[in-house]
């Protein structure tokens, strides 16, 4: 809970091949800001079927608005900007959470 809580606060680097998940208890409207993260990120949104339901692209640096997909979510995935247009992720793709 810590970890999740800080998330990617403070880190000025990451690297290509990591990122990190944040799932609730149960799907909910999550929100999340860029307070203290250096780093820009891509940020995934995915339902409990796994389907990616928004992309927030380029997420800015020490950025306090709130980000949200505007209906429950059952995760977020965030990975360095930039990543899902290079690698062709999109909404409507499927997510699998091991």
């Amino acid at each position: 809970p810590e970890k999740a809580q800080r998330g990617l606060q403070n880190r000025h680097s990451l690297a290509i091949d990591h990122g990190m998940l944040f799932v609730p208890v149960q799907p909910r409207n999550m929100m999340m800001w860029m307070k203290d993260t250096f780093i820009p990120l891509d940020m995934i949104f995915f339902n409990a079927s796994g389907r990616i339901v928004y992309i927030h692209p380029n997420a800015q640096p020490m950025d306090q608005s709130l980000i949200s997909a505007y209906q429950p979510v059952a995760g977020v995935i965030e990975i360095n900007a930039g990543l899902c247009q290079r690698l062709g992720i999109s909404e409507g793709d499927q997510v699998l959470v091991y």
